[in-house]
């Protein structure tokens, strides 16, 4: 099972990504209800320290990747 999961491309992992993200979405948006549980906790909270982890790592690559491109 993990040496089907290694063989995998970046490219199909993407777009599996792509896929969960809009499933995810739809079940959020049809089926939770209650606002409050939508809005402040899921989106405000969880998805909102996702995101934000996210572009900061992504700042943290910035430096070491123009360092290196400078000295080569």
């Amino acid at each position: 099972m993990i040496d089907k999961l290694k063989k995998i491309s970046l490219g199909n992992w993407i777009l599996i990504g792509m896929i969960f993200g809009a499933v995810t979405g739809l079940i959020l948006n049809f089926f939770v209800t209650d606002s409050f549980l939508k809005d402040t906790i899921l989106i405000n909270h969880v998805f909102y320290l996702g995101g934000n982890l996210f572009i900061k790592l992504m700042k943290m690559l910035v430096v070491p990747l123009v360092f290196c491109s400078i000295v080569v």
